[in-house]
């Protein structure tokens, strides 16, 4: 395993997470 890889991957995955989360709040508010 490259801890690198993993490292990109869980920072992506974190970002996609944000980034739906906050459109839900904005669907929620509008």
């Amino acid at each position: 395993m490259q801890l690198r890889h993993l490292k990109t991957f869980v920072a992506v995955a974190a970002t996609l997470n944000i980034t739906r989360a906050s459109e839900r709040v904005h669907l929620a508010q509008s």
